[in-house]
């Protein structure tokens, strides 16, 4: 199976990154019959002044663990796949 490591950063009560981490569960729901998912970290950005100087204005946004490509909001599902098939 292949895996794609990312996290998603976002900060507590954000709608948004509520909706990103919906899409995220869907996206591998979808795809776990095909043999590739991604598995997610959560960052609150609120939790660095560096990370909110950077992505505060930005947020949720999705950063590949191998490759440090970014993905902001709004994405959805083929999106989403299109940017995992950039970054592989």
């Amino acid at each position: 199976m292949l895996v794609r490591e990312i996290d998603l950063l976002g900060t507590q009560g954000c709608h948004l990154c509520d909706e990103a981490e919906k899409v995220i569960h869907e996206f591998n729901e979808m795809m776990l019959p095909h043999d590739f998912m991604v598995n997610f970290s959560q960052l609150d950005v609120a939790t660095s002044e560096n990370l909110v100087s950077t992505y505060g204005s930005r947020i949720p946004v999705i950063i590949d663990k191998v490759t440090f490509a970014e993905l902001d909001w709004p994405f959805d599902l083929k999106t989403l796949y299109e940017f995992l098939r950039a970054c592989s």
